[in-house]
């Protein structure tokens, strides 16, 4: 008997939202809607039987989740605080469910499944699903018997497509999705940076030649201090150079409320002094910033990185990416004196993979996006 595990995939359901309340009843939509979900969920019956352990708002659930995403990708650590964030940072208009996978055989959690809207580009009938199983249990039938029933009770509601994530790290993963004719979308670039061995001593002239030419270059604990308003022209700023970034399809832009309820809630993750405006007079017209792990200190994730499309072609991200990591790498040793690395991802087609490269980022494991489509959306949303 074959016996196919499912290791981590995502999965981004698009499906008609007028039936779900009619037809998928035990699925959580919205806190409006879920009495309908009973206490647990149980998967098709294999030799190792689970059960899906609805797990929103259950705080002792949220450790669950921490260890096992650690254990699937242990260099982009999370922790239970990170989910908690991403929970209050959530819109109530997206709907979002999470679960954890329990063995009903060892009554011991074995994994966790997510499925919700996809708020980075949302589309009223497009949801994700996201289902990890620890390692000591692939193998199983734990993770294909999760997807079964999600996909089988949502297939149902006659979706336009169906988008998963996996990594190049884990082929296993990106099997399961290729054997069920899921065609590759996007590929996006994982990279790494020692700061240990990152000299920013060569980009020093493209920073005083920019500034010669009228750019400054200010810290965000600065640009706050002296604008009061800089919460609008910091939102402003990022919307108009997201557009730009490259991506496979359109992105959400996030409502001005939200943004400063993010920006509150990672405050202490985010690290003013690298993140870093270029001001020409008085506008941002490019950033760059940083984020702490507070968990893994040796490890950093860039944010956004980006300039206005009238200010490209003058090396202002290299001058920002310059001066937000040479401050990180004479700033941010650890106790142990470890000088830290950082993360980041890059669109396959974004020039910033090339720039990052250039500074001395090395390639990683990369994020491989597929979809598989079922119809023609005949009505296009925002």
């Amino acid at each position: 008997m074959k016996v196919t595990t499912a290791l981590v995939f995502t999965v981004i359901i698009c499906a008609k939202y007028l039936m779900l309340e009619r037809k998928l009843r035990f699925i959580i939509h919205q806190a409006s809607k879920v009495e309908h979900l009973p206490s647990t969920i149980y998967t098709k019956k294999t030799m190792n039987p689970s059960e899906l352990v609805p797990s929103i708002g259950i705080e002792e659930h949220y450790e669950h989740f921490a260890k096992i995403y650690n254990l699937i990708t242990p260099d982009y650590p999370t922790t239970a605080d990170d989910i908690r964030k991403g929970d209050a940072g959530r819109e109530a208009k997206y709907t979002y469910q999470r679960y954890l996978v329990r063995s009903t055989k060892r009554d011991e959690v074995v994994g966790i499944a997510t499925w919700g809207h996809t708020h980075w580009a949302h589309h009223p009938d497009r949801y994700f699903i996201d289902v990890q199983i620890r390692p000591t249990d692939w193998g199983k039938g734990y993770g294909k018997a999760v997807y079964d029933q999600l996909i089988a009770q949502i297939m149902q509601l006659d979706p336009l497509s169906v988008e998963a994530e996996s990594r190049e790290s884990l082929p296993r993963g990106i099997r399961f999705l290729e054997d069920r004719d899921f065609k590759i979308k996007l590929i996006e670039y994982a990279s790494k940076l020692d700061l240990a061995s990152f000299d920013p001593t060569p980009f020093g002239n493209k920073v005083e030649q920019l500034e010669q030419s009228g750019y400054a270059f200010i810290d965000l604990n600065a640009y706050m201090a002296d604008r009061p308003n800089h919460m609008r022209e910091l939102y402003d700023a990022e919307v108009e150079i997201e557009k730009d970034i490259p991506w496979h399809e359109e992105k959400t832009v996030e409502p001005f409320e939200k943004f400063q309820k993010k920006f509150e809630l990672y405050k202490q993750d985010r690290i003013n002094e690298c993140f870093i405006l270029a001001l020409k007079d008085e506008e941002i017209v490019g950033l760059t910033m940083l984020f702490r792990n507070p968990d893994k200190p040796a490890n950093l994730y860039t944010g956004m990185s980006g300039v206005k499309r009238a200010h490209r072609r003058k090396g202002l991200v290299t001058a920002l990416k310059a001066i937000s990591l040479g401050w990180a790498k004479e700033n941010l040793v650890t106790e142990d004196g470890t000088i830290p690395s950082v993360y980041t991802e890059n669109e396959e087609n974004n020039p910033m993979f090339l720039i990052n490269e250039k500074m001395g980022f090395v390639r990683q494991p990369s994020f491989h996006f597929y979809v598989k489509t079922f119809r023609e959306d005949q009505n296009k949303h925002t």
